[in-house]
């Protein structure tokens, strides 16, 4: 059941613009009769030239059938009509029904063929007995015998006579709300799944992939509709933005205000790349749309701060101490809140990475390596995360690679770019990519791994990078610690541990390297160290939202109802939990009272504790 059910849905994944349509989608014969049938029916359907799937129950003589159409293009819609009457016919011609799983629905009009005029009349009585005024699920199945109402027919209003509206540009430019099929996979409400923690917390289908990719699409239809440039995404000049936005808030009406409100939701976990069939990335397309929003209404200041967090981390590090006391002073706080509409904001690290790591690393140094030091070698991306908030992690991570024999270097900190790509300064963020790839390229091309250490800053290469170089997979290299070890033949330590630790991962982490989580654990099961394997949500931090102030509270809620109800109160077990992700173990110290370490943090401890006592 479980592979039916995903199967059907990834179906929705294929290529091109035609996507396979459940129309005739549970016919049912006598299991006799299902061999002749099944190749009357595949040579209706080679009849059209259409690429169909089809899978079913063959024990009850239940077939699965899902033709490939574009329901933008008025042709194929036409073949809805014409390809469901011949198969009424042939499923007739073999004493079976049409709908012999999912209901009548819109092929309620096909009812009296099936029933016979007697029997559809009885079922009217019967429907006029109980749901005299046609109520509930109206024109479906039968009307009240007395009533004037209409069957509804499969010429009724269909999703692609909205689509076919919205411009080639735009549906070019958005192709992933396009492509989403409506399966409803992301209307999951079990808290220790990624997908989808705004929609979960809400209970709202508006905020959840699936309610977003709708959202678009009736934006860009009526975009397309409007007078609106299609091919100018330049922004307005700053009067013009003043004066829209004044207009906005007397309570001008504008749809893009409505999909502003359904993205603001959005925690950009990723979960929908994964856990969605059809992978529709909504991160990706919040970005999209928040440029195209604010190209025409100004940006709160607070965007300007958050997509500039790294450059402000960096000049921050400088004085961490004199920071930290200001941002921890009550005035601060609330002129903070006020002002920026930020709760919480974290602090710097009282270690000063480049006093503590003072490795002075030039490309040159690394280019006159040997090819034998290059196999021996890795490089350590910094982030500004872990760089920042985080130095200890830094080190110990640097630390870890040198027992197990590594040469580490540790490239200069700069701006990755992620926070701008968050919130929609997609120009931007364009100019940091290609300024990166042309620095990171001499780096790329040689035979070191690059390994990053807070996943969502890492995984950046590999996912929003990829998508804007020209050099495609440029970025395979750049590699996830645990992604790294588990490719090493190298001979690790063993560890005498008897005590086992519990893995909670980052949702980037889990979402866009799906084995990530078990790679952990080979890591720690080669050095003789057990690992069991937490399954939870988002932890409702999602680096940015969780300090944003009108989402404080779904933050909290997001958080309680996963993440707190697999953390230990008691205090001795605290060190034997470990989370991979900068941003949850900041909510778990926000919101618990205490900082979980990385892994990486424990095996280091664990391997200079063996070393120790070797020595």
């Amino acid at each position: 059941m479980v592979i039916k059910k995903k199967g059907a849905a990834l179906l929705g994944s294929m290529p091109g613009t035609r996507k396979p349509i459940a129309f005739i989608e549970d016919t049912a014969v006598n299991p006799r009769n299902l061999a002749n049938y099944t190749k009357e029916f595949k040579k209706l359907l080679n009849s059209y030239n259409l690429k169909y799937a089809m899978f079913g129950h063959v024990d009850v003589g239940c077939l699965h059938v899902r033709p490939a159409l574009d329901m933008k293009a008025p042709k194929d819609e036409k073949l809805i009509r014409e390809i469901s009457d011949k198969v009424v016919d042939l499923v007739r011609k073999y004493g079976g029904v049409i709908w012999g799983e999912h209901g009548k629905g819109f092929r309620s009009e096909y009812t009296p063929l099936f029933f016979g005029e007697e029997l559809y009349q009885d079922l009217r009585k019967i429907k006029e007995v109980f749901d005299t005024k046609n109520k509930l699920n109206p024109g479906k199945i039968v009307t009240p015998y007395h009533s004037t109402d209409k069957i509804v027919k499969l010429e009724s209003t269909l999703r692609g006579q909205f689509d076919r509206q919205v411009s080639q540009q735009f549906r070019k430019e958005y192709e992933a709300a396009f492509n989403c099929n409506g399966n409803g996979a992301c209307f999951n409400f079990n808290p220790d799944e990624i997908i989808c923690p705004s929609a979960k917390q809400t209970r709202d289908r508006i905020h959840s992939p699936k309610g977003r990719a709708m959202l678009l699409r009736e934006w860009l239809r009526l975009l397309s509709k409007s007078d609106f440039n299609k091919d100018n995404n330049e922004s307005l000049s700053i009067p013009k933005k003043i004066w829209y936005t004044l207009k906005k808030w007397q309570g001008k009406e504008d749809f893009s205000h409505d999909v502003y409100q359904g993205m603001q939701g959005c925690l950009a976990c990723k979960g929908c790349v994964s856990q969605c069939p059809i992978h529709v990335d909504i991160p990706s397309l919040k970005s999209l749309f928040l440029e195209r929003y604010h190209s025409r209404y100004l940006r709160p200041f607070r965007d300007y701060f958050m997509a500039n967090i790294e450059q402000l981390a960096y000049y921050q590090s400088f004085a961490p101490n004199i920071f930290n006391n200001v941002v921890q002073n009550s005035l601060s706080k609330l002129i903070i809140s006020k002002s920026l509409n930020l709760v919480d904001p974290p602090l710097i690290s009282p270690l000063i990475l480049r006093q503590k790591l003072t490795i002075e690393l030039k490309i040159e140094t690394l280019q006159n390596l040997s090819r034998e030091e290059q196999k021996n070698s890795i490089i350590l991306l910094q982030d500004a995360f872990t760089s920042f908030y985080e130095a200890q992690l830094v080190v110990d991570t640097y630390h870890f690679f040198e027992n197990l024999g590594y040469n580490v270097y540790l490239l200069p900190f700069f701006i990755n770019g992620k926070p701008l790509h968050l919130k929609g300064f997609i120009n931007q963020f364009k100019t940091v990519v290609k300024q990166n790839i042309k620095h990171l390229k001499k780096v790329l091309y040689l035979d070191i791994p690059l390994i990053g250490i807070e996943p969502s800053m890492t995984l950046t290469y590999r996912d929003e990078y990829d998508k804007i170089s020209d050099d495609k997979n440029i970025f395979n290299k750049v590699k996830l610690i645990q992604e790294f070890l588990v490719e090493q033949d190298k001979v690790f330590p063993k560890i005498k541990q008897n005590k086992p630790y519990y893995l909670l991962g980052h949702c980037h982490e889990k979402s866009l390297v799906f084995n990530s989580q078990k790679q952990w654990q080979t890591v720690f099961k080669n050095m003789g160290v057990r690992l069991n394997l937490v399954p939870v949500g988002c932890c409702g931090m999602a680096g940015m939202y969780g300090h944003e102030r009108e989402h404080y509270e779904s933050s909290q809620d997001i958080y309680r109802s996963s993440w707190q109800q697999h953390l230990p109160e008691n205090i001795e077990d605290r060190p034997y939990y470990l989370v991979t992700g900068y941003s949850c173990r900041s909510q778990v110290k926000r919101l618990s009272g205490w900082k979980p370490q990385h892994p990486i943090q424990v095996l280091n401890k664990l391997i200079s504790g063996t070393k120790n006592n070797a020595s």
